[in-house]
Order: structure tokens, then sequence, then C-alpha cells
């Protein structure tokens, strides 16, 4: 898999493990046994580590607090339309 397909399959990882909505989560799939996994994937833990291993942590923990803060906005607007 080329670098380009790592970082998308790491990002992909960090979207799944901080849901929009309600989700089912279990043990990390590797077994890390610091968070929980959506799915019976990877935790958020692992993925954010996936990512920095290529683009760097700072740029890993950013991309993280970005996602964080769309999902911050889904959820104002879920509310405000009554979802």
């Amino acid at each position: 898999m080329n670098a380009t397909s790592r970082v998308y399959q790491a990002r992909c990882r960090i979207w799944s493990n901080l849901p929009g909505a309600q989700a089912n989560f279990s043990a990390c799939k590797r077994g890390c046994g610091r968070q929980e996994a959506r799915d019976g994937g990877i935790c958020l833990k692992c993925a954010v580590e996936d990512l920095a291993k290529i683009i760097g942590e700072d740029d890993a923990l950013a991309y993280v607090k970005a996602v964080n803060m769309v999902r911050e906005l889904e959820d104002e607007q879920d509310s405000t339309f009554g979802e």
C-alpha cells in the first residue's frame, strides 16, 4: 500500500471513531487496551498513531481536532433542526 492509501485509510479510521451518530464500540482490533474502537476496528489512538507515522504527530493531532470541530458543527445543526 502506498503512502497516499495509508493516509486515506488512517483518516477514514479517525472519522469512523468519531461518529456523528450512535455507533457500536468494542475492544480495539490491535488489542492495545487503551480505547474502544468502532465496529471491531482499531481505536482512535491507534488510528492517530498510524497517521502520525506518515504525516507527523502535530499534523495528525490537528486533523483529529478538525474532525472534532466538524462533528460539533453537525451536532449544533442537528439540534437546530430538532434531530
